[in-house]
């Protein structure tokens, strides 16, 4: 399963995704066709290149960058007096692309993120573990 988990505190936006979908897997397809896991990749890697733009124009920094195989954590801090209109518009995005995953694929992709971020809705929205690292270690 796909563990997602975008917080925000006050100026700090905390994302961390890790695991693998195992989709292909349990239909029967060859690896390496792992659709659910490319959609989750893909809006990670979006996402950070997206804060990497962010922090290049000084409207964000970006801290703890981690990224390898099945996981990618970072934390953001908006830059003083920026305007939050950016940051914000793609954490929305990215949050609204898992929720998506989410509500498709619920036994392959788990989602938690602030309401805000979701529109004001509850999608299905629940606890993950209480450590968003608990899989950075592991390879699979």
């Amino acid at each position: 399963m796909i563990h997602v988990k975008i917080r925000r505190k006050v100026n700090d936006i905390m994302f961390s995704v890790c695991g693998h979908a195992g989709y292909s897997n349990a239909e029967g397809l060859p690896a390496g066709s792992d659709i659910v896991c490319a959609a989750a990749s893909i809006l990670a890697d979006t996402f950070l290149e997206r804060m990497y733009e962010l922090r290049e124009q000084r409207i964000v920094n970006l801290s703890d960058v981690i990224r390898k195989a099945g996981a990618v954590r970072f934390y953001v801090r908006k830059e003083g007096r920026t305007d939050r209109t950016e940051l914000d518009g793609t954490v929305r995005t990215v949050a609204a692309g898992y929720a998506l995953l989410a509500d498709k694929y619920p036994q392959y992709v788990h989602l938690e993120a602030d309401e805000w971020m979701l529109g004001g809705t509850d999608r299905g929205v629940g606890e993950m573990c209480g450590d968003p690292l608990y899989c950075m270690g592991k390879d699979k």
